[in-house]
Protein backbone atom coordinates (compact mmCIF):
# COMPACT_ATOMS: atom_id res chain seq x y z
CA UNK A 1 0.00 0.00 0.00
CA UNK A 2 1.21 3.58 -0.80
CA UNK A 3 0.41 5.66 2.07
CA UNK A 4 1.71 9.02 0.00
CA UNK A 5 -1.70 8.20 -1.76
CA UNK A 6 -3.63 7.38 0.61
CA UNK A 7 -6.60 10.16 0.45
CA UNK A 8 -7.16 11.21 4.36
CA UNK A 9 -9.97 13.46 5.71
CA UNK A 10 -8.84 15.26 8.53
CA UNK A 11 -11.94 16.94 9.35
CA UNK A 12 -13.49 14.20 10.74
CA UNK A 13 -13.38 10.96 12.44
CA UNK A 14 -15.95 8.27 14.17
CA UNK A 15 -15.85 5.76 16.85
CA UNK A 16 -17.95 3.01 18.18
CA UNK A 17 -18.22 0.86 21.21
CA UNK A 18 -20.64 -1.55 21.81
CA UNK A 19 -22.33 -1.46 25.24
CA UNK A 20 -24.56 -4.03 26.78
CA UNK A 21 -27.32 -1.74 28.12
CA UNK A 22 -30.85 -0.36 26.48
CA UNK A 23 -30.61 3.36 24.79
CA UNK A 24 -32.80 4.97 27.65
CA UNK A 25 -29.65 4.20 30.23
CA UNK A 26 -26.93 5.20 27.65
CA UNK A 27 -28.63 8.47 26.75
CA UNK A 28 -29.40 9.85 30.26
CA UNK A 29 -25.93 9.33 31.40
CA UNK A 30 -24.72 11.73 28.44
CA UNK A 31 -27.46 14.38 28.52
CA UNK A 32 -27.80 15.08 32.33
CA UNK A 33 -25.70 16.65 34.75
CA UNK A 34 -26.14 13.83 36.95
CA UNK A 35 -25.22 11.41 34.36
CA UNK A 36 -22.19 12.52 33.06
CA UNK A 37 -20.54 13.51 35.98
CA UNK A 38 -21.06 9.87 37.17
CA UNK A 39 -18.13 8.85 34.45
CA UNK A 40 -17.17 11.33 32.72
CA UNK A 41 -16.78 14.93 33.89
CA UNK A 42 -15.78 16.65 36.68
CA UNK A 43 -18.38 19.44 36.37
CA UNK A 44 -21.43 19.37 33.60
CA UNK A 45 -23.59 22.24 33.79
CA UNK A 46 -26.56 22.99 31.56
CA UNK A 47 -28.66 26.14 30.78
CA UNK A 48 -31.47 27.11 29.43
CA UNK A 49 -32.68 30.32 29.35
CA UNK A 50 -29.77 31.68 31.72
CA UNK A 51 -31.17 29.17 34.68
CA UNK A 52 -29.07 25.96 35.82
CA UNK A 53 -30.78 22.66 34.71
CA UNK A 54 -30.96 20.42 37.60
CA UNK A 55 -29.58 17.16 37.89
CA UNK A 56 -31.37 14.61 36.12
CA UNK A 57 -33.31 17.33 33.94
CA UNK A 58 -31.93 16.66 30.15
CA UNK A 59 -30.30 18.80 27.77
CA UNK A 60 -32.52 19.60 25.13
CA UNK A 61 -31.16 21.33 21.80
CA UNK A 62 -30.25 25.19 22.39
CA UNK A 63 -29.32 25.08 25.92
CA UNK A 64 -25.68 25.86 26.68
CA UNK A 65 -22.82 23.26 28.36
CA UNK A 66 -20.24 24.52 31.06
CA UNK A 67 -17.58 21.40 31.20
CA UNK A 68 -15.03 20.88 33.57
CA UNK A 69 -12.54 18.08 32.47
CA UNK A 70 -10.93 15.42 35.60
CA UNK A 71 -7.23 16.27 35.31
CA UNK A 72 -7.21 18.80 33.30
CA UNK A 73 -6.99 22.96 34.31
CA UNK A 74 -9.45 24.15 31.27
CA UNK A 75 -13.72 24.76 31.26
CA UNK A 76 -15.17 24.10 28.01
CA UNK A 77 -18.38 26.08 27.00
CA UNK A 78 -20.53 25.08 24.05
CA UNK A 79 -24.13 25.17 22.86
CA UNK A 80 -26.52 21.77 22.09
CA UNK A 81 -27.06 21.67 18.40
CA UNK A 82 -29.38 19.05 18.30
CA UNK A 83 -31.79 16.27 20.54
CA UNK A 84 -33.22 13.40 19.38
CA UNK A 85 -34.52 11.96 22.66
CA UNK A 86 -33.11 8.39 22.87
CA UNK A 87 -31.20 8.19 19.56
CA UNK A 88 -29.12 10.92 18.97
CA UNK A 89 -27.70 14.35 20.12
CA UNK A 90 -25.05 16.81 18.50
CA UNK A 91 -23.01 19.43 20.43
CA UNK A 92 -20.97 22.24 19.40
CA UNK A 93 -17.14 21.50 20.48
CA UNK A 94 -15.68 24.79 20.10
CA UNK A 95 -12.73 25.72 17.56
CA UNK A 96 -12.29 21.53 17.48
CA UNK A 97 -15.89 21.38 15.64
CA UNK A 98 -18.58 19.44 16.37
CA UNK A 99 -19.62 16.50 18.15
CA UNK A 100 -22.60 13.79 16.91
CA UNK A 101 -23.38 11.09 19.39
CA UNK A 102 -26.14 8.59 17.86
CA UNK A 103 -27.31 5.29 19.78
CA UNK A 104 -28.35 2.30 17.84
CA UNK A 105 -30.13 -1.00 19.56
CA UNK A 106 -28.76 -3.80 18.50
CA UNK A 107 -30.17 -7.11 19.94
CA UNK A 108 -29.21 -6.62 23.58
CA UNK A 109 -26.61 -4.00 22.97
CA UNK A 110 -26.14 -0.50 22.12
CA UNK A 111 -23.99 0.87 19.65
CA UNK A 112 -22.80 4.04 20.49
CA UNK A 113 -21.43 5.45 17.21
CA UNK A 114 -19.41 8.66 17.81
CA UNK A 115 -18.76 11.40 15.43
CA UNK A 116 -16.49 14.38 15.35
CA UNK A 117 -16.73 17.08 12.28
CA UNK A 118 -16.24 20.07 10.86
CA UNK A 119 -12.44 19.93 12.22
CA UNK A 120 -10.37 22.51 10.79
CA UNK A 121 -7.28 20.85 9.07
CA UNK A 122 -4.91 22.89 10.05
CA UNK A 123 -1.32 21.48 10.80
CA UNK A 124 -1.93 22.20 14.69
CA UNK A 125 -5.86 21.06 14.62
CA UNK A 126 -4.76 17.95 12.96
CA UNK A 127 -2.24 16.89 15.64
CA UNK A 128 -4.56 18.78 18.54
CA UNK A 129 -8.61 17.87 17.50
CA UNK A 130 -7.66 14.89 15.38
CA UNK A 131 -5.44 12.81 16.72
CA UNK A 132 -6.25 14.25 20.31
CA UNK A 133 -9.70 14.57 20.18
CA UNK A 134 -9.86 11.04 18.90
CA UNK A 135 -8.04 9.42 21.69
CA UNK A 136 -9.66 11.02 24.09
CA UNK A 137 -13.38 9.91 22.45
CA UNK A 138 -11.87 6.67 22.11
CA UNK A 139 -10.56 6.42 26.24
CA UNK A 140 -14.25 7.55 26.78
CA UNK A 141 -16.16 5.45 24.90
CA UNK A 142 -14.39 2.81 26.93
CA UNK A 143 -14.70 4.23 30.11
CA UNK A 144 -18.38 4.50 29.91
CA UNK A 145 -18.48 0.67 28.64
CA UNK A 146 -16.55 0.03 32.19
CA UNK A 147 -19.15 1.85 34.08
CA UNK A 148 -21.91 0.47 32.63
CA UNK A 149 -21.81 -2.96 32.34
CA UNK A 150 -19.25 -3.25 34.95
CA UNK A 151 -19.71 -0.13 38.02
CA UNK A 152 -16.06 0.67 37.32
CA UNK A 153 -14.22 3.95 35.83
CA UNK A 154 -11.41 3.87 34.36
CA UNK A 155 -10.14 7.39 35.22
CA UNK A 156 -9.05 8.82 38.53
CA UNK A 157 -11.72 10.97 39.51
CA UNK A 158 -10.41 11.91 42.52
CA UNK A 159 -6.55 12.41 41.81
CA UNK A 160 -5.85 15.26 39.44
CA UNK A 161 -3.02 15.02 37.21
CA UNK A 162 -0.22 17.49 38.48
CA UNK A 163 0.66 20.58 36.42
CA UNK A 164 3.56 19.27 34.84
CA UNK A 165 1.12 16.46 33.50
CA UNK A 166 -1.33 18.63 32.10
CA UNK A 167 -0.72 17.77 28.55
CA UNK A 168 0.41 13.88 29.08
CA UNK A 169 -3.45 12.35 29.97
CA UNK A 170 -1.74 8.69 31.71
CA UNK A 171 -5.05 6.82 32.36
CA UNK A 172 -6.74 9.93 32.27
Amino acid sequence: MDLNNLKMDWSRFTRRVFIEASAKEIFKLWTTQNGMESWFLRSAKFYRNNDQNAGDEKFVAGDGYSWEWHGWPHTHEGLILEVIDEKEFTFDFGESGKVRVELVKEDNQTQVILTQYDIPTDEKSIRDYFYGCSLGWSFWLVNLKAFIEHDIVLNHPNNPLPESLKCELVNA
